[in-house]
């Protein structure tokens, strides 16, 4: 009986196996549609106007988003991407007849199976800080953003909050017992608004 059932787990996960595993054809099909998508809205929304300072500002959203330093502790992941782009991106774009067009080679490396894999290799920079995702840090010596109640992140757990204004200077924190911190959170806007910020901010 014992054998049976042991038996029948096992066929049940080979099974569960098989049937999540999606045909090569979907899997591909997909990648094309992203990619088709992604460059019919570069065309229609950017490319139309040739807004340069459209794409430098929407690059420029992840040097000062919230959300992106609330998951990425370091720019070394952001480097070494960019890195990347640059030494494989003449392997794309190419089509058969001699041409090449780079708006095509962005895509298509952005949606290859080695630059995902390579995305992985990152995963050493990204962290889940107690203060969520989203959150609104920032160091002392840097500009307050939003006008609220902040508080004190130390490497010891311990906190203190301070009602700063927007425009002022975060200043470097200590508490009685020698205890240090250099970055603040913030807790409690003064317009009401959200703490956390899923919408790339600057």
């Amino acid at each position: 009986m014992r054998f049976f059932v042991v038996s029948t787990m096992f066929f049940l996960l080979f099974m569960n196996k098989t049937i999540a595993v999606e045909p090569e054809y979907i899997i591909q099909g997909r990648e094309i549609l992203s990619q088709w998508g992604e460059i019919y809205c570069i065309k229609k929304y950017s490319v139309q106007e040739i807004n340069v300072s459209d794409v430098n500002d929407s690059l420029d959203l992840f040097n000062h988003s919230d959300r992106v330093y609330s998951l990425v502790y370091s720019v070394n992941a952001r480097d070494a991407i960019f890195k990347y782009v640059d030494n494989n991106v003449d392997d794309y774009g190419n089509l058969s007849v001699g041409n090449r067009l780079e708006l095509l080679a962005c895509v298509e490396i952005s949606g290859s199976e080695k630059y995902k894999s390579f995305i992985k290799k990152q995963d050493r920079y990204l962290y889940q800080t107690n203060t969520g995702i989203g959150a609104v840090i920032r160091a002392d010596g840097q500009k307050v953003p939003l006008s609220g109640i902040w508080r004190m992140i130390t490497r010891y757990g311990e906190f203190e909050t301070h009602k700063f204004k927007k425009g002022g200077i975060f200043p470097a924190w200590k508490n009685s017992d020698g205890a240090t911190g250099y970055e603040w959170v913030l807790e409690k806007r003064d317009d009401g608004g959200a703490v956390k910020l899923d919408n790339p901010y600057f």
